[in-house]
């Protein structure tokens, strides 16, 4: 009697579980499995969202809703090949969908495919005239092609229907920005931080820090030093930021405050280094000594990575040179940068003349390019570079101090030379030791060495 008592409740409810379930199926459409999709979408559980949403294409592969489910999740997950596929067909089941060519241009638009992701905003903008994030999207298209004035009618357009739109006020003052038009541009960036007033952290260190470049480039010189600062608040890590402070503040006389700006800057990018000892605000300071301190420090810190790593120990000698060579130069107090530099020329008695000299010219050809512009215009000093420049002059055996062979065959020379000759048709008086590097019948000036006494 007991164990019938407890039978029959339990037949009961498994009745009503197979009701349950039977009634489940018979009522879940294609909506309710995209409806389904879109909750587990909304709390970030991708996966579920695509289970579903599949689902509903199973119920119904018209359902473009559920396509574009789809595609919105693979466009988020950044799997843009796939997000397109789903665009495409929720653009083939309704041709009037806007928001499947704008983001199918957006896709396209992070695949770097911009003319065809500006036809896919043109699409969307056909069928709506307002489609604001369209304009934009398409003026950011044509201003990666370098079309400003068109991507400017965009922009334009889009700050028309929405005129406090922050991300829009940048994009314009970006594109005078790249022009070269400061003062404009400023105008924008200031735009952008007044309707943005309330959220300093939401990208606002870009605007701050390219407003401070655009004020630098104006001589305005305390300007520039509070917008950088500003942006420096929000990325203190941002290594042209800090190195366009440091020249800010030497070109306002603070010749204290700049230090720790530039050591930040050239502790965070290489580059730096080279770029200050050519800097025409830092020409008085090579002869001080915090100026010194921390591009040797710099410079350390490269010879020490090099000598940790799997690179050639030439390529290492040869950068270190490079930057003490610059110093040296000019500071012949500096007894660390003349040991250095001592260190470097003994090298060449080692008989390692070929691998130290293309070593210097695999540096200068990869980090100095810009040394090459300042021979070509006439502003070479005494101790820079020469990068691959062609000459028509040829060495005499009784000026050779080094030679370097590979394979039996004259590769290198290092000599004294003493008089005038012609580089790329320029006329320079030499009175020093030089590296050359045979290279397929012509002989290729690749740097100055200044030798102290060994």
């Amino acid at each position: 009697m007991k164990e019938a008592r407890f039978i029959l409740p339990l037949i009961l409810m498994m009745m009503f579980l197979s009701s349950v379930n039977i009634f489940a199926a018979e009522v879940l459409t294609a909506e309710d499995y995209y409806n389904i999709g879109l909750t587990f979408f909304d709390e970030s559980n991708y996966s579920e969202a695509i289970n579903n949403y599949e689902k509903a294409i199973e119920l119904d592969p018209t359902y473009a809703r559920a396509y574009l489910g789809l595609g919105d999740i693979y466009y988020y997950q950044k799997k843009y090949e796939e997000a397109i596929v789903n665009y495409d067909a929720v653009i083939k089941l309704e041709p009037a969908n806007a928001y499947a060519y704008y983001y199918k241009g957006s896709a396209l638009y992070f695949l770097f495919k911009y003319d065809e992701a500006i036809k896919m905003f043109n699409e969307a903008i056909k069928i709506d005239l307002d489609y604001r994030d369209a304009y934009q999207s398409k003026g950011s298209s044509l201003f990666i092609l370098k079309r400003y004035s068109e991507a400017m009618e965009c922009y334009y357009k889009a700050l028309e229907l929405n005129p406090s739109d922050t991300t829009t006020n940048v994009c314009i003052g970006d594109t005078y920005y790249y022009q070269g038009l400061y003062e404009n541009a400023i105008v924008y960036y200031d735009l952008a931080i007044y309707f943005n007033a309330y959220d300093k952290y939401a990208y606002m260190e870009y605007v701050y820090i390219n407003k401070g470049y655009s004020l630098y480039q104006l001589s305005r010189y305390d300007e520039a030093i509070k917008a950088l600062g500003l942006g420096l608040e929000i990325d203190p890590d941002h290594a042209a930021a800090n190195y366009y402070m440091s020249l800010s503040l030497v070109k306002t006389e603070n010749t204290k405050d700049y230090c720790p700006y530039l050591k930040k800057a050239v502790s965070l990018d290489k580059s730096y280094i080279e770029k200050a000892l050519t800097e025409e605000a830092f020409k008085n300071l090579l002869q001080d000594e915090a100026f010194i301190g921390i591009i040797y420090d710099a410079e350390k810190d490269i010879h020490d990575r090099f000598e940790n790593s799997d690179i050639l120990e030439s390529e290492a000698l040869a950068e270190v040179h490079f930057l003490h060579m610059n110093t040296s130069g000019n500071v012949k107090e500096d007894a660390k940068a003349l040991k250095a530099e001592r260190d470097f020329i003994n090298n060449f008695h080692k008989g390692n003349i070929y691998n130290s000299a293309s070593a210097y010219k695999y540096h200068i050809n990869r980090n100095s390019p810009f040394l090459a512009d300042m021979i070509k215009s006439g502003r070479m000093i005494k101790g820079q570079i020469l990068v691959g420049l062609k000459i028509t002059y040829s060495p005499s055996k009784e000026n050779i101090l080094y030679i370097g062979k590979q394979d039996g065959v004259l590769k290198a020379v290092v000599f004294e030379i003493a008089g005038d000759f012609k580089i790329d048709g320029q006329s320079i008086t030499i009175n020093d030791y030089i590296i050359f590097i045979y290279n397929k019948g012509i002989w290729e000036c690749y740097g100055f060495l200044k030798p102290r006494e060994l």
